[in-house]
């Protein structure tokens, strides 16, 4: 449990394009942390933040949207 209060839980939002990872960001950190925009791809690379959750402070990483295979899977 100290290790909670030392390093803080890691929360990585991971998901398609233009769902909203971005905004939930910015929201949860009561400031603009990540850019966001109508369009997908706008997020290029991992964007994070610590947030307090109420209460737990945890950091909170914010990843480009994944892309279907070509393959299919």
């Amino acid at each position: 449990m100290l290790d909670r209060l030392v390093v803080p839980p890691l929360v990585v939002a991971i998901g398609p394009s233009n769902v909203g990872k971005s905004t939930l960001l910015n929201r949860l950190a009561g400031r603009p942390v990540a850019v966001t925009a109508d369009e997908p791809g706008t997020t290029r690379d991992h964007v994070g933040s610590l947030v307090d959750l109420d209460g737990l402070i945890v950091r909170y990483v914010d990843t480009p949207g994944l892309q279907a295979r070509r393959d299919g899977a």
